[in-house]
């Protein structure tokens, strides 16, 4: 899933010229820049909002929309900032849940952390688990970053790679949709009791779709949830957000219940759904931060 909206080599350029000469104090400013309470509520997500939240007042819808597009900015500014003269920028980070990590190491079977797609979880949930010493692998495809695009993909999505790559021990991609490679990869590190990221997501050849809110069915890839079940290692969800005053918070959930190996992959819509559970209240309280609400699937079709 991209990251940011789709925008022209030539404006990002001059956008990555704009926030190098811009203190990271102003990140915020500079994001709001252009964005006010009219926004277009032709836009999927602004739609979605109106159902899902059952949000009737158009000054709210609104303001939601705006503060939608500001999080999207501002995690993309972020990054280009990193990856300039601002590379030593770390954000206030509280990190709630260690502990459910450091008991899922105990068991020795390593830990497959399930990350929630939220604006600012690429960056930010990577910085919180490097400062508290706990190395990490993180899964990705090519597309991770700025686009999908061919052309940012060969020149623009390493470039975010990269900067996140400070905070990790190890990337695994996968390459030319072979996904064995790195599923291989991924389980010898849980064989050496290493920690995974695995990001949320739609892209497998193994989804189901579970319940969300009361109206709509979310699409999840059951690949963690798999390798979790196949190598024993703990599943715990994370999430990460931005609070009103400027503080990011990561939280690392209890482990999800994984069905044993035996059980086989048809119990694995259990975990997605119990995913889906948890990642409720987190877009109700932070609707203008999750990236999941376009690809909401209605539950009854009129």
């Amino acid at each position: 899933m991209a990251l940011i909206e789709d925008v022209s080599l030539t404006k990002l350029v001059c956008l990555t010229a704009l926030v190098w000469a811009t203190p990271p104090r102003y990140w915020r400013q500079l994001a709001q820049l252009g964005v006010g309470h009219h926004e277009d509520h032709s836009d999927p997500d602004c739609d979605v909002y109106r159902k899902a939240l059952a949000i009737s007042d158009e000054k709210s819808l609104a303001a939601l929309c705006a503060a939608r597009r500001i999080s999207l900015r501002e995690s993309k500014i972020q990054i280009l900032g990193l990856a300039g003269p601002w590379r030593q920028w770390r954000p206030p980070i509280r990190l709630f849940g260690e502990e459910h990590l450091v008991a899922a190491l105990r068991r020795g079977k390593g830990v497959i952390l399930w990350a929630t797609p939220f604006w600012y979880s690429h960056l930010v949930f990577k910085m919180a688990l490097s400062q508290a010493g706990h190395p990490i692998t993180q899964l990705s495809r090519p597309t991770h970053g700025f686009s999908a695009a061919p052309l940012a993909v060969r020149l623009l999505n390493p470039i975010w790679m990269h900067v996140e790559g400070r905070f990790l021990r190890e990337r695994v991609l996968i390459e030319g949709g072979e996904t064995e490679p790195a599923i291989k990869r991924l389980k010898s590190r849980l064989a050496e009791n290493g920690i995974v990221i695995i990001t949320v997501g739609n892209e497998a050849r193994h989804t189901v779709a579970v319940s969300f809110l009361e109206h709509y069915r979310l699409r999840v890839a059951t690949g963690p949830a798999f390798i979790a079940q196949s190598t024993g290692a703990t599943l715990v969800p994370g999430f990460a957000v931005r609070g009103s005053d400027g503080t990011y918070e990561v939280t690392l959930e209890s482990p999800l219940p994984v069905p044993p190996r035996e059980a086989g992959p048809e119990r694995l819509v259990e975990v997605a759904a119990a995913l889906a559970r948890r990642i409720e209240p987190h877009a109700q309280r932070f609707p203008e931060q999750w990236s999941g609400w376009n690809e909401l699937i209605p539950a009854v079709q009129h």
